[in-house]
């Protein structure tokens, strides 16, 4: 008799507790599907932004460069053509011979911006872009292709890509 009423309890305690941890898992799956709803209405505010980030040139060519002769830098200058503020919320570069930096933020391939960058209404900023032609090692000559993406907050350019090219030469 006492060992049937062991096997009852320890029934009971298990449907107990499977309740309790039911109930708690579909709270806590509440709560998480709320926030994701609340950050979801936070993100569609911020990418209604209706202004256009532009930039003065969509391609910069250094030209023939010795692949010994260090990096190279361009400027390109980035606007904010709209009445709203834009954020840049995110720059990568396409390859990890190429980095950009805007207000003082280094970002490449493989690491992001660190921070967002506010482009007020109707201001410029500049962007530079460096290109190190022996990235790729000695034999990395002829032709060189690379972009820059930003994503902003903007419906109407969502992303702004840039991009420069060089002939990496070897002088011998």
């Amino acid at each position: 008799m006492k060992a049937n009423n062991i096997i009852w309890s320890v029934i009971l305690i298990i449907l107990i507790g499977g309740s309790l941890f039911m109930y708690s898992d579909k709270k806590l799956s509440n709560e998480i599907t709320q926030t994701e709803k609340d950050t979801n209405a936070e993100v569609k505010e911020e990418i209604n932004v209706s202004s256009v980030l532009t930039s003065d040139k969509s391609i910069y060519d250094f030209g023939d460069i010795d692949i010994f002769g260090g990096k190279v830098t361009t400027e390109f200058i980035l606007t904010n053509t709209g009445t709203e503020d834009i954020i840049i919320l995110n720059g990568v570069t396409s390859c990890g011979c190429t980095e950009a930096e805007i207000d003082g933020i280094l970002f490449g391939m493989h690491e992001g911006m660190s921070n967002e960058v506010v482009v007020k209404a109707g201001d410029t900023i500049p962007m530079k872009v460096i290109y190190d032609p022996l990235a790729h090692g000695p034999s990395g000559v002829g032709l060189a292709q690379r972009s820059v993406f930003l994503k902003t907050n903007s419906s109407a350019t969502p992303e702004l890509e840039v991009r420069i090219k060089a002939m990496v030469t070897k002088k011998e």
